[in-house]
């Protein structure tokens, strides 16, 4: 009976280790399987992680030629703007010679503007 009892044991034991993922390997020389899903979650995380900083790397580039695109736009509005004034100041009289209603009219169109 004890004998009996000392295989069933044994047995029980051996289905255990076959079953039990953690002592069972996958051939010579390779992880356990928990280890083997250990690092394949691992690197499954890392490429998720890739693949965010990838997306955030296209909308910074977006981003910064968006940008780029502003800067030049109001560089040119500048200077628009600066040429425009400097040719009112070439083609425009001096108030020193206007009379003051044709200094006051202009003051007022100016400001309209």
């Amino acid at each position: 009976m004890e004998e009996r009892y000392k295989r069933y044991l044994e047995k029980a034991k051996s289905v255990i280790r076959t079953l039990d993922p953690k002592t069972t390997s996958l051939g010579p020389g390779e992880p356990a399987t928990g280890e083997y899903q250990v690092l394949r979650n691992k690197l499954l995380e890392k490429d998720k992680l890739l693949e965010l900083k990838q997306r955030e790397l296209e909308r910074t580039k977006q981003q910064r030629e968006l940008e780029d695109k502003l800067m030049v736009t109001a560089w040119y509005n500048i200077g628009r703007v600066s040429q425009q004034q400097a040719s009112e100041l070439r083609l425009c009289p001096s108030p020193a010679t206007l009379s003051f209603l044709s200094w006051q009219r202009q003051a007022v169109r100016a400001h309209k503007r």
